[in-house]
C-alpha cells in the first residue's frame, strides 16, 4: 500500500480503515444490494476463511479466499504500475 500512497502514515491509515471503518459503514446502509456486496470486502471474506460454518454468509470459506487473492493481487497489480510510472 506504501507503494500506491507514498507516504506510509498514509497507507498505514488507509488500510486500517479499509479493514475496520469499511465493513462498519458499509453494514449500516440499508440497502440490500450494498449489504450483499459487504463479504466481497477483505475483513469479512477473511472471517469467512477462519469461521466457515456461517449459515447467513452469502460466500463459503474458498470463496473468501479466492476475494483475498482477489485484493492483493489488485493491490499488487495497481503498485506496480504505479511504481514504474513513478521510478525515475
Amino acid at each position: 500500500m506504501a507503494a500506491i500512497i507514498r507516504n506510509l502514515v498514509g497507507a498505514t491509515l488507509t488500510v486500517a480503515a479499509l479493514f475496520t471503518v469499511a465493513p462498519l459503514m458499509v453494514s449500516l446502509i440499508p440497502i440490500e444490494w450494498v449489504q450483499r456486496t459487504a463479504a466481497w470486502l477483505p475483513t469479512p471474506a477473511g472471517q469467512l476463511v477462519f469461521l466457515p460454518d456461517n449459515p447467513d454468509a452469502s460466500l463459503s470459506w474458498w470463496g473468501g479466499y479466492l476475494v483475498l487473492l482477489a485484493w492483493m493481487a489488485g493491490a499488487t497489480i495497481i503498485a506496480g504500475v504505479l511504481l514504474r510510472a513513478r521510478d525515475v
